[in-house]
C-alpha cells in the first residue's frame, strides 16, 4: 500500500519530501529483512535501490542508484559513499542474488529481475569506481 501511495504521488510529479524518502529507506529495509521469509518473491517484492520503482532494467538508471546511495537521507549516514555501495553490492551481487533471491523470483519475473539485478550491480560498480577515482585524484592533489 505505502509503494502504490509514492507510486502515485511520483506519477503526479510530486517532489518527495525527506520524509518520504526515509520511509523509502525504512520499507526497502524491512523488505530486505523479511526476504529470507518469503518462499516466493515477485518483481514487486524488491527493494530496488532507487526512489521509484522501476517496471524494467533500462529504467534502472545509474543517475538513480547514484541519488538512492549518495541522499543525505540514507540510513547510517556516517556511512562513507564506498561502504555504502559495498553494503548494496552484498545484497545485489550476482553470488548472493542468484543464491538467496532470484531462486525464489516467480517464473514470469526471473528473467525480469535477473536482468535488472545485474543492471543494479553494473550501477553500483560504476559508482565504486567513481568513488575510488575520486579518492585517488584527491590523494594525488594533497601530496602532488
Amino acid at each position: 500500500m505505502e509503494r502504490e501511495r509514492q507510486a502515485k504521488e511520483q506519477k503526479a510529479g510530486r517532489m518527495l519530501s525527506k520524509e518520504d524518502v526515509v520511509r523509502i529507506y525504512q520499507l526497502h529495509e524491512q523488505q530486505w529483512s523479511k526476504m529470507a521469509t518469503h518462499s516466493e518473491v515477485t518483481w514487486d517484492l524488491l527493494p530496488w535501490p532507487m526512489y521509484k520503482k522501476p517496471n524494467s532494467a533500462e529504467e534502472i538508471t545509474s543517475a538513480a542508484v547514484d541519488a538512492y546511495i549518495m541522499s543525505p537521507h540514507y540510513p547510517d549516514q556516517d556511512k562513507s559513499t564506498k561502504d555504502r555501495v559495498r553494503q548494496q553490492l552484498r545484497r545485489w551481487h550476482e553470488d548472493h542474488f542468484n543464491q538467496k533471491v532470484l531462486s525464489k523470483v516467480t517464473e514470469p519475473d526471473k528473467e525480469r529481475v535477473k536482468a535488472a539485478a545485474g543492471t543494479v550491480t553494473r550501477n553500483l560498480n560504476n559508482l565504486l569506481e567513481r568513488a575510488n577515482e575520486s579518492r585517488k585524484s584527491a590523494a594525488a592533489s594533497v601530496f602532488g
